[in-house]
């Protein structure tokens, strides 16, 4: 089925690294003159996770929302790879899974704005995973790991005890994202993944316990879910087929997936290019405002395509671009923002 290689790849969990030039606010391009230092937390900030040189260094980077001041905070050299992570609710910590490569497994790492890192799971995960989302209170890590069967598992580690919870749930299924108000969280449907089946989207208790779904139409392919700030919204997205051509869309729904209605298409926003997400949204800070990491390739090219910001107002009346292939980057990485 279209578009379920992307999802797939960019999942581990385990590890056994040396962190190399962990530092904040370390410039990689010049500030603007007359900008004001870098404020010690990560909230108000784009965070990428997993950005690459072209001498093959990994980086955990910020980026302000103009898109300007890109900083790294850390920085990995050699063959480890820095995997999807999420900003804590606070902005005081990033977690994140790093892989050290062959030979050795990946692990779930915990690294504060002052350049304390913590190895918090040790071996978590068979061959890949990565960081669903913290807890509303900063105080446990939802986290997912695959086994040999490529069918992932959804555990949760308390930061204070390092005691694991594992999610009673089906092992071909995938957490996304937690609930600002803690009563649920997302998950995406994948017990179809190896058939034409779509994927759906469901809610369940943080004990594991199925709430209700999140999508209910099952010709409509859907993954990707992000809570706003406040809970009350989620956007996903949607592949869906539209005057029998399919389309693939960013859609916003209530925090219980009820009223969902359609921001904008991709497939309508560049004349002469193909824009594609390339991993989950995030929101802006104060909710108004969906930023997703895309591709943007010439129509009938097959190249990978220049990776680009685009900003979405959540009520689809303004949305805007910012190329990113023009700083000195072999990959841009997955995005979160708080």
């Amino acid at each position: 089925m279209a578009g379920t290689a992307t999802h797939t790849g960019p999942f581990i969990s385990r590890l056994i690294v040396s962190l190399c030039a962990v530092t904040f606010g370390h410039a990689c391009f010049a500030d603007e003159p007359g900008a004001p230092p870098a404020r010690p937390s990560f909230l108000g900030k784009i965070v990428f996770f997993g950005n690459r040189t072209h001498d093959e260094r990994h980086l955990i980077e910020t980026m302000e929302l103009d898109g300007t001041r890109l900083r790294t905070v850390l920085e990995l050299k050699e063959i480890h790879m820095v995997m999807p992570g999420r900003v804590s609710p606070d902005g005081k910590s990033l977690a994140f899974i790093v892989d050290p490569g062959p030979g050795a497994r990946p692990a779930l790492w915990v690294l504060s704005v002052d350049g304390r890192h913590d190895k918090l799971v040790e071996e978590a995960g068979v061959n890949v995973g990565s960081v669903a989302a913290w807890s509303p209170d900063g105080k446990r890590i939802a986290y997912n790991q695959s086994n040999d069967n490529a069918e992932y598992e959804n555990l949760i580690v308390d930061l204070a005890s390092r005691k694991i919870q594992r999610l009673e749930m089906p092992r071909g299924d995938y957490s996304e994202d937690w609930s600002p108000d803690g009563r649920a969280i997302s998950v995406i449907d994948f017990s179809g993944k190896d058939s034409d089946r779509p994927r759906s989207l469901y809610l369940i208790k943080p004990d594991g316990t199925r709430l209700g779904s999140l999508t209910n139409d099952p010709q409509r392919d859907s993954i990707w879910s992000r809570f706003s700030p406040n809970g009350r919204q989620v956007a996903y997205e949607q592949r869906y087929s539209r005057r029998g051509k399919t389309v693939l869309s960013c859609f916003v729904a209530n925090g219980d997936g009820s009223n969902p209605r359609e921001v904008f298409c991709f497939d309508d926003l560049g004349e002469g290019f193909v824009i594609d997400p390339n991993g989950p949204p995030c929101w802006s800070p104060d909710g108004k405002t969906i930023i997703w990491k895309v591709l943007a390739r010439p129509s009938g090219s097959e190249v990978l395509g220049n990776c680009e910001l685009l900003f979405a107002a959540a009520d689809g009346s303004k949305i805007r671009r910012i190329p990113l292939s023009s700083l000195e980057r072999r990959w841009w990485a997955w995005i979160d923002c708080r």
